[in-house]
């Protein structure tokens, strides 16, 4: 999510005088880019958990 657009796009939504804040109903409907489906559908080579890495044999 830290990408240019959604950085442009947050400006746009925040509210506020002094310290500007972005509610959580605005950022729920930001784009939310997908990979395309072939990626999608690739067979993973790891799982990847807090803190942790696991590796799929």
């Amino acid at each position: 999510m830290n990408t240019p657009d959604i950085y442009e796009l947050s400006r746009e939504k925040a509210t506020g005088t002094g310290r500007l804040t972005l509610p959580l109903e605005e950022s729920r409907l930001f784009p939310f880019p997908l990979a395309p489906l072939p990626e999608q559908h690739k067979e993973q080579e790891y799982v990847v958990i807090p803190n942790e890495v696991i590796f799929l044999l």
